[in-house]
């Protein structure tokens, strides 16, 4: 089971980052989280995956949509196929599409 450690907002998505990598949610309505986790658009999903501990996300400007902002995490180890070269600090630019080790 997935341990929550850290939440993002963003004007379409609630981001998590858990002890088994980054998940997220739509919005059902108003403050209120869909149930269940939605596909990423991005590279999120493999470049904080279940092989990392993503403690902590920031979303810069939560009024923004997720791939319209600017987000971080800072990831740590998890499993024995995790790379040591890929912990630290992530981050999601609009203009580069795509999550970047710092």
């Amino acid at each position: 089971m997935k341990s929550n450690l850290s939440l993002a907002v963003t004007n379409d998505y609630l981001l998590a980052g858990t002890d088994e990598g980054i998940v997220h949610t739509t919005w059902a309505s108003e403050n209120i989280p869909s149930a269940g986790t939605a596909d990423f658009s991005t590279n999120a999903d493999s470049t904080l995956s279940s092989y990392y501990v993503v403690n902590c996300l920031l979303a810069v400007d939560p009024s923004r949509d997720e791939t319209a902002g600017t987000l971080y995490g800072a990831i740590d180890m998890s499993g024995t196929s995790a790379s040591l070269n890929n912990v630290g600090l992530w981050s999601y630019y609009a203009y580069k599409g795509k999550w970047n080790r710092e």
